[in-house]
């Protein structure tokens, strides 16, 4: 079994702006933001987006924000790139002392239709995954007004935030980000409770207090496996990560060198890229290995583990 590391982010902290537009009173006087202007050198399409945006304005008179829902303009947007990236979430995550995302190991989920999700591994409690097949960009116009010169002056800037476009998800307050696989140091450290890349892990209770905040419009059956081996690797892999945490506190040296050779064995499983493949005999080696070394070590008083035997 792969484990993740990633990070939850409330929804409403990840947004993003973009001046578009200036308009003065005149409209000889509207301009294209250069974030525009710069990424776009089709003249139908920024005089059809500008057209477009003049339009929206109307609705100002009641509101200084709305929501872009016109399909052309939403288009136009993605064409020059202007949308959140979820693979660099940090960027736009608004952080106070009292939000700071902390960093969890997850295993991922996937149910019979086959949508991802994030199942942290200490509370089992299922988050929805930060990427565009459950979640998207949402556009909306605002507008301030700059005093210049005895005149105002408008901005219209592009705001964008997290909305959720698979229906799965009927609520969504809380998410998980995609980041990278989690080594066995990390996954040792995050279960001992201490600190991962300077954040510290969060407490089981807040685990299940953020998760509960989502809201699943149906329950989520998770695929089957096709076959009876994988369930076989994570029962060894999960007998061997149990004995090398009684090696840790037993022989530091044997623990580092057998802690390697497990990573070996999980990097290479299934890779077409080595020349003898990685079966499950070879998870089942290393096992009776780690085991021999915890039951008859030189460093502990008699030649055997007395807390094993217990």
């Amino acid at each position: 079994m792969i484990y993740y590391k990633g990070r939850i982010f409330e929804l409403n902290t990840i947004k993003s702006y973009e001046k578009i537009a200036n308009y003065t009173g005149n409209s000889s006087k509207e301009m294209l933001a250069s974030i525009i202007t710069n990424r776009c050198s089709n003249k139908n399409a920024l005089d059809l987006f500008k057209s477009r945006i003049v339009n929206l304005r109307r609705y100002y008179e009641k509101s200084d924000r709305v929501k872009i829902v016109d399909k052309d303009i939403i288009d136009f947007l993605l064409f020059c790139k202007l949308k959140i990236d979820f693979k660099n979430i940090d960027y736009y995550v608004e952080i106070n002392k009292y939000n700071v995302p902390s960093e969890i190991i997850y295993t991922k989920v996937v149910d019979e239709k086959g949508r991802v999700f994030a199942r942290e591994i200490t509370t089992g409690r299922l988050f929805p995954l930060l990427d565009e097949s459950t979640f998207k960009t949402d556009y909306y116009l605002s507008k301030y007004d700059i005093y210049e010169k005895a005149y105002f002056s408008s901005n219209y800037t592009l705001d964008m935030r997290i909305g959720v476009s698979d229906p799965i998800i009927a609520h969504a307050e809380t998410v998980v980000s995609v980041d990278d696989v989690a080594n066995i140091n990390e996954i040792n450290s995050y279960l001992n409770g201490l600190y991962l890349n300077g954040l510290s892990k969060i407490k089981s209770e807040k685990i299940i207090e953020l998760a509960n905040r989502n809201v699943f419009s149906e329950e989520i059956r998770e695929k089957k496996e096709s076959t009876a081996s994988m369930s076989e690797e994570n029962i060894i892999c999960g007998e061997i990560r149990y004995y090398l945490s009684y090696l840790k506190n037993i022989d530091a040296d044997s623990y580092k060198e057998l802690t390697t050779e497990f990573e070996n064995l999980i990097d290479n499983y299934d890779s077409n890229e080595v020349n003898i493949p990685i079966t499950i005999n070879d998870f089942e080696k290393l096992l009776s290995k780690i085991k021999f070394n915890c039951l008859f070590n030189e460093n502990v008083e008699n030649g055997v583990s007395s807390s094993l035997i217990k």
